[in-house]
């Protein structure tokens, strides 16, 4: 295990391993799965944690998340293909089996769901964010649109000022 300057990381590895170590202990594919989604609760918490660590510990952290993101994968597999022949209860596995393929579609289900609402409230910020700018554009454009009118009115006033003064000079210089 390597040393990493969060201690948030170092524990999370230390919980992630303590529940694979339970995951091949056990035989029972329903606690398995439990054991299995605690772990990727665990994992994605270890992917945030990488994400505040310096660039150098970051490339061997997530070299680490994906190795226990592979082990978590890999006990899954072997739950729920592992389970199909053991024992006396082999006529019991298919609808074990049956039954973990319907926890697992459904857990995946709700993962995708908390995206996607996750993604509904994002685009829900952004729009109102893009609402903000584009009224604060809006007022932007009205005070240039403004400022303009009063340049051309000053450039107006300088150009009779001119005319002006070139008919006084003019006029003068005929004396």
């Amino acid at each position: 295990m390597a040393q990493f300057s969060s201690p948030m990381f170092e524990e999370y590895e230390s919980e992630i391993k303590d529940i694979l170590e339970r995951c091949e202990a056990t035989e029972n594919a329903a606690s398995v799965a439990q054991l299995v989604t605690e772990a990727r609760g665990l994992i994605e918490q270890m992917n945030l944690e990488t994400r505040t660590m310096p660039g150098s510990e970051r490339t061997a952290a997530r070299e680490a998340v994906q190795g226990y993101e592979n082990r978590v994968n890999e006990v899954e597999r072997q739950a729920l293909l592992g389970s199909g022949g053991a024992g006396l209860g082999a006529a019991e596995d298919p609808t074990e089996a049956q039954k973990q393929r319907a926890v697992t579609a459904t857990e995946k289900l709700e993962k995708s769901s908390e995206g996607i609402s996750r993604a509904k409230e994002l685009v829900e910020e952004i729009t109102e964010q893009g609402g903000d700018i584009v009224g604060t554009l809006a007022e932007n454009r009205e005070k240039i649109a403004a400022a303009h009118d009063k340049v051309r009115q000053a450039n107006e006033g300088i150009k009779k000022a001119e005319t002006l003064t070139t008919r006084m000079s003019k006029w003068w210089n005929r004396w």
